[in-house]
């Protein structure tokens, strides 16, 4: 292992486990907003496929009354 690699590689791993990390907690939100009644989902979605592609513009807000 030369310098450089024991400089860069720990910087990717805490990159890697940062991204996962905000994944994560986009989806705890987004299933506490969708428990909570304050967002729904635009289309109907298996869940396989929501584990796998997940993402915020797949909810919007539920209008208030």
């Amino acid at each position: 292992m030369g310098k450089t690699e024991h400089v860069l590689e720990p910087m990717i791993a805490k990159d890697i486990k940062k991204k996962r990390f905000l994944v994560e907690a986009t989806k705890g939100l987004a299933f506490s907003l969708l428990s909570s009644k304050k967002a729904k989902l635009q289309d109907a979605y298996s869940n396989e496929y929501l584990n796998n592609n997940f993402s915020l513009s797949m909810i919007t807000p539920t209008s208030r009354k």
